[in-house]
C-alpha cells in the first residue's frame, strides 16, 4: 500500500502529533562532566530521606554508558552559612 501525501490544509484538521512525554530529571545528572558534581540540602529532602541516609541513583541508561559518581554527606557554606547535605561528584 503506498503512502498518502498529507496536505498542509489536512495536516491541520485531520491529523495532529501526539506529544511525547518527556520525563525532567530532578537532579543536572547528564549537564555534568567528570570532575563535577551537585549539592542537594537536606532541606530539599523528606525527614525519612534525611534519617535512613538517602543517596540518590544515577539514571541506568547513564550508568550503562559507564558513568560513575560518586555520593557522600557533604556541606555547602558558599553563601556565609553552612548547609548541610548530600554531595554528588562525577568520577568517570
Amino acid at each position: 500500500m503506498p503512502y498518502q501525501i498529507i496536505t498542509p490544509e489536512d495536516f491541520k484538521y485531520r491529523y495532529g502529533f501526539i506529544q511525547p512525554t518527556v520525563k525532567v530529571a530532578k537532579y543536572p545528572w547528564d549537564t555534568i562532566g567528570v570532575g563535577f558534581g551537585f549539592f542537594i540540602p537536606y532541606t530539599e529532602m523528606t525527614l525519612e530521606q534525611v534519617r535512613t541516609g538517602y543517596r540518590p541513583t544515577a539514571p541506568d541508561r547513564l550508568t550503562r554508558m559507564g558513568w560513575k559518581f560518586q555520593s557522600g554527606k557533604g556541606f555547602d557554606d558558599s553563601n556565609g552559612q553552612r548547609v548541610f547535605g548530600i554531595t554528588i561528584k562525577r568520577v568517570a
